[in-house]
């Protein structure tokens, strides 16, 4: 229930889950799916994402308002209320790396809590000390991205929690419920190899079929499902892509030539 919530991003069962690791001096590592923002609209009370009706794919929010498929040509304007429930407040720009640590360490104030992310990596001695301090404990929590997942081993992690699993499902891409669901299996693997009472809290705004394989027992199964979808709309490998890039100096060159090209 998001009422009943401290923060609208941390779900009461992760929550409870956190203070319980922290009491027995265990460690915490939190998943962000991507380290930008949504490139779709949400709507926070039902959770709804506009989606183009031809291609399957979200709709992309641009300056001016509009909604847009990057794989076809329809674009709508972002209506006022949600078409489903009414309501006018949207998710349009998501939650950050940053925007976590702060709530968590309003959350958990005698935790001690830190950032993994590439904002950080590219700063390599901070990342590397980073990395000593949760490996000796006195870091409780790591908020971190993909960087994370890369085969690090942490003995005394035994809670991995992910925020807004369903992020990266949302892309405007074809093959986005088989790279996230990649990338879910990956982070799952940090949660405590050594400990038997390690767990792993997923959160998401929507229910999806990707969330039933996780175990990385029925990857057959996702193919299976995925495959035909790709089939039935012709996306690889089911199909080609082919992308044509032009480049010019001068922008009329440029807008004649592709229009001659794409005829």
């Amino acid at each position: 229930n998001k009422e009943k919530r401290r923060n609208f991003w941390i779900s009461r069962e992760l929550d409870e889950q956190i203070t319980q690791r922290l009491a027995k001096n265990e460690q915490v590592i939190i998943f962000l799916n991507r380290r930008g923002y949504s490139f779709f609209v949400q709507c926070k009370a039902c959770s709804f994402i506009f989606e183009c009706n031809s291609c399957s794919v979200s709709l992309t929010l641009h300056a001016n308002g509009k909604l847009s498929c990057h794989y076809c040509e329809f674009s709508q304007q972002l209506p006022e209320g949600c078409p489903e429930c009414t309501k006018k407040e949207f998710i349009k720009k998501g939650i950050g790396t940053q925007q976590v640590v702060s709530i968590l360490e309003r959350l958990f104030p005698q935790s001690r809590v830190a950032r993994a992310d590439m904002d950080t990596t590219v700063k390599r001695k901070l990342w590397q000390q980073t990395l000593a301090d949760f490996q000796s404990g006195d870091i409780d929590i790591l908020v971190g991205t993909q960087t994370i997942t890369k085969g690090y081993h942490f003995p005394r992690v035994t809670l991995v929690g992910i925020l807004w699993a369903d992020l990266n499902l949302h892309f405007p891409v074809y093959n986005a419920p088989e790279t996230t669901l990649q990338q879910l299996i990956q982070v799952a693997g940090r949660a405590g190899r050594e400990s038997l009472n390690s767990s792993v809290v997923v959160q998401a705004m929507q229910e999806h079929p990707i969330f039933e394989f996780l175990n990385e027992i029925d990857y057959m199964k996702f193919y299976n499902q995925e495959i035909q979808a790709r089939d039935m709309l012709k996306y690889p490998p089911c199909g080609r892509f082919c992308e044509i890039e032009l480049m010019h100096n001068d922008k009329s060159t440029i807008e004649r030539e592709s229009t001659r090209v794409a005829a």
